[in-house]
């Protein structure tokens, strides 16, 4: 028989369900009323993309009037552009995500909002999987920081960077989940096929509960790396890779909703380099859960030649545009923005 191990009912309006099966796995169930759309993360869903037997015993057991997008509060920016799209500024409270190509200023973004929070009033907790430096980000900080009229002792103080990489038994994705008190076991089978578990008793968190409780943002750059360098796309390993995207998607969910966190994703994006009709922009790095999981979400990619002589602004010319958004429909738009140098991103 069919059990519901938890049923959680984020501020995102995404019902979470963790079932436990007849064979005795666990299956992670995501149920989004708003967009009329469930997924799974079984073998069957996965590859067959559509309702499976988990999602049909899920669906009878939510309280669909639990499932409702709450109102935020935001954090402007720093961009009037980005708050835009947006909806007004970076939300508190749900889990956001950010992507594009390599060196259009992702990490940047991500070091900006940091210190914007800051000023606000907040904390933040900044998780490295990408092995730059701590004091390489430290240095960039402290010239952003003038920006914000942060010290340094401030930035020190409220800024917190940690790094899943470096630890002599765990790979970058269990350290990850270390962090918050669930220790991931991976299982390979003779002919490579990946199984995941996740354990969470007898386990003690990396980052001490009391601790997370003071952070109002955590910031993970990137959740692509340890994915890749763990769980690659192969096919028969996408039903692992699920299970592990569901799972920290429910974790920083739950820390999200309960503390009213402002969680930015950075993901890279996932395209053709060589297309053959015209530019592939692509999508977040991997795959449907991820894109399920976010619902607000921009893109930042480089500006082409054009955009740069006409601003003026050179190769610090960017685009952004709106992915997803609850409240707000992603017409593909592209807008104009400078990824200043020693600055962040702005609008002149």
């Amino acid at each position: 028989m069919e059990l519901v191990d938890e049923i959680f009912y984020g501020s995102d309006g995404i019902a979470r369900a963790t079932i436990k099966s007849n064979s005795g796995n666990i299956y992670y169930v995501c149920i989004d009323k708003s967009e009329n759309r469930a997924w799974c993360t079984c073998p069957y869903n996965v590859f067959n993309k559509v309702p499976c037997k988990h999602i049909i015993f899920a669906l009878n057991k939510v309280e669909f009037s639990k499932m409702v997008n709450k109102n935020f509060d935001v954090l402007k920016t720093g961009s009037e552009v980005i708050d835009e799209l947006f909806g007004g500024g970076l939300p508190y409270g749900v889990v956001s995500g950010i992507y594009g190509k390599a060196m259009t200023g992702k990490s940047m973004f991500g070091y900006q909002v940091g210190l914007s929070n800051i000023k606000n009033g907040g904390k933040t907790l900044y998780i490295d999987t990408e092995g730059i430096r701590e004091q390489d980000i430290r240095k960039l900080l402290y010239k952003f920081g003038e920006r914000w009229d942060l010290t340094k002792g401030e930035i020190d103080k409220n800024f917190i960077i940690k790094s899943t990489l470096g630890h002599p038994q765990y790979n970058s994705l269990q350290t990850l989940f270390m962090f918050f008190g669930e220790v991931l076991m991976i299982d390979q089978s003779d002919k490579g096929k990946l199984t995941v578990n996740f354990r969470t008793k007898k386990s003690t968190p990396l980052i001490k509960p009391e601790s997370l409780e003071k952070f109002s943002m955590i910031i993970l750059d990137s959740l692509t790396n340890p994915l890749k360098t763990t769980i690659g796309s192969n096919t028969s390993n996408l039903p692992a890779r699920a299970q592990v995207e569901e799972r920290l998607y429910a974790i920083f969910s739950h820390l999200a909703t309960r503390y009213n966190m402002s969680i930015p994703i950075i993901h890279h994006a996932s395209c053709n380099p060589v297309s053959l009709f015209g530019v592939d922009f692509g999508n977040m790095w991997g795959g449907d859960t991820i894109l399920y999981n976010t619902k607000y979400a921009i893109q930042f990619w480089s500006a082409t030649s054009k955009i740069q002589k006409e601003t003026k602004w050179g190769n610090e010319a960017r685009r952004v545009r709106l992915f997803r958004n609850p409240y707000k429909k992603a017409t593909g738009e592209w807008k104009v923005v400078r990824l200043k140098e020693d600055y962040g991103f702005c609008d002149e």
